[in-house]
């Protein structure tokens, strides 16, 4: 089939073979400028064991495993840090090695903790958080500063970590296993 001359079959054909090369040069471009960096930036926060990105039509999801930490206040600023970096929208999303029991004595904890956040009475939130961690033997850290409030519980191997947000700061969503 031709037109003034032109076969279009093989416009055709050459315009799809380029349009393909294009697309694929995008691609690994953006791999090899973005996705690569990102996930070695976050791979190089001690106490970051992996972490795993999501693509989205709005954005990133990134989700980061994290190991288990004395301080989760601390590395969460490196994480903080490290996504401060990032040109596009992305959200949080932490995972631990929690267990059915961290799972739920944090239950039994987080009515006094969010009421802690919402009227600021940490001094008897922390009283109370360290109740029952006692009355069920295992260790705790509960940290507050002006974002965030930092919940971590350990047993036997396991570990519960928790960032409830203040004040408008940016979420970090715990990935539920």
């Amino acid at each position: 089939m031709e037109f003034k001359g032109f076969r279009i079959r093989i416009i055709i054909l050459v315009f799809v073979v380029v349009l393909g090369v294009a697309l694929s040069g995008q691609k690994l471009t953006h791999n090899h400028r973005v996705i690569t960096p990102l996930l070695t930036g976050f791979q190089s926060v001690d106490g970051v064991e992996k972490v795993l990105l999501e693509e989205t039509r709005i954005g990133a999801k990134i989700i980061l495993e994290l190991a288990e930490v004395s301080d989760l206040a601390l590395l969460t600023g490196h994480i903080r840090k490290q996504a401060s970096t990032l040109s596009m929208p992305h959200q949080l999303l932490i995972q631990d090695k929690s267990s059915v029991r961290l799972d739920r004595i944090y239950h039994e904890m987080h009515f006094v903790i969010e009421q802690a956040v919402v009227v600021g009475d940490f001094q008897d939130m922390a009283k109370v958080v360290a109740q029952i961690a006692e009355l069920y033997t295992i260790s705790h850290q509960i940290r507050v500063d002006s974002d965030y409030v930092y919940v971590q519980l350990h047993d036997d191997g396991n570990y519960y970590y928790q960032i409830i947000s203040r004040s408008g700061a940016p979420k970090i969503r715990r990935l539920v296993s």
